[in-house]
C-alpha cells in the first residue's frame, strides 16, 4: 500500500534530497520571478483597505501605494482611524494613471473637497464612491467638483448621519457630462435635480434617499 503524502512532507522530502546548490538555485529563480512579476508594467492593482490602525496604512502607503501608483486600478481606503490626517497625507496626481475605482469612507467634508480638487488629473477614473462625514460647507458645493471630471461614469454619495437637503449650487458652464449612474445617498430638493438632469443627458440610472418638494407638487396636481 502506498504511503499518502501531504503537501507539506512532500516538500520536506524534496528539500531533504536536494543539494544545496540546486535548492538555492530553484528558490532564487522562483524568488526572482516573483519579483520580477510584482515588477510587470502589466500588473494591475486592487487595492483594498480595511478597518485598520493609522500606523498599519502608513506603511503600506510608503511601501504598496507610492510604489506602484501606476499600476493601481482600483482603490478603496475606508475605516482608518484618523482619516483626516490619511488623507491629508495622501497626495492624488497624474502618477495615479491607470486608476479606475475609488472609494473614500468617512471623509470628512472639507477634507472631501480637497480631495476631489485633486482628482481632476485623473484620465481614466469611471467610479467614485464617497462616504461623508462632518457638517456641509454650502458654498463650496462638492457636486460642482463631481460634476468637473471628465470621465466619470458612476458616482455615489452618502452621509454617515442625516443631514438636510443639500443645495447643490451647479454651474451651467458644464459640456455634456458622461455620468451614468448616479446615486444621492441623501435629500435633496427637486429644482435642483432637475437642474443636474438637464446637463447629465446620458444617465441612465438616478436614485435618491428622499426628495423635497414632490410632495408640495403632487398636491397641485
Amino acid at each position: 500500500m502506498k504511503r499518502k503524502l501531504d503537501s507539506n512532507t512532500y516538500f520536506k522530502e524534496v528539500i531533504k534530497n536536494s543539494r544545496g546548490f540546486d535548492l538555492y538555485n530553484a528558490f532564487s529563480n522562483l524568488n526572482i520571478r516573483f519579483q520580477d512579476l510584482l515588477q510587470c508594467i502589466y500588473l494591475r492593482l486592487k487595492i483594498h483597505f480595511p478597518f485598520q490602525r493609522e500606523f498599519h496604512f502608513q506603511y503600506r502607503l510608503q511601501n504598496v501605494i507610492i510604489p506602484n501608483k501606476s499600476r493601481i486600478i482600483s482603490l478603496c481606503i475606508i475605516e482608518i482611524r484618523n482619516n483626516d490626517a490619511i488623507f491629508s497625507s495622501m497626495i492624488i496626481d497624474s502618477s495615479f494613471n491607470r486608476l479606475e475605482s475609488l472609494i473614500l469612507g468617512k471623509i470628512k467634508f472639507n477634507i472631501l473637497l480637497s480631495v476631489l480638487r485633486s482628482l481632476s488629473v485623473l484620465s481614466r477614473l469611471f467610479s467614485l464612491t464617497i462616504v461623508a462625514s462632518g457638517n456641509i460647507i454650502n458654498n463650496d458645493d462638492p457636486y460642482n467638483l463631481i460634476f468637473s471630471l471628465s470621465t466619470l461614469k458612476y458616482i455615489k454619495f452618502s452621509f454617515e448621519t442625516i443631514h438636510p437637503p443639500m443645495e447643490l449650487w451647479t454651474n451651467n458652464n458644464y459640456q455634456l457630462n458622461t455620468l451614468q449612474y448616479m446615486i444621492l445617498d441623501h435629500s435633496c430638493n427637486l429644482s435642483t435635480l432637475l437642474h443636474i438632469l438637464s446637463f447629465t443627458p446620458q444617465l441612465r440610472h438616478l436614485s435618491y434617499r428622499f426628495l423635497y418638494e414632490l410632495n408640495h407638487i403632487l398636491k397641485c396636481i
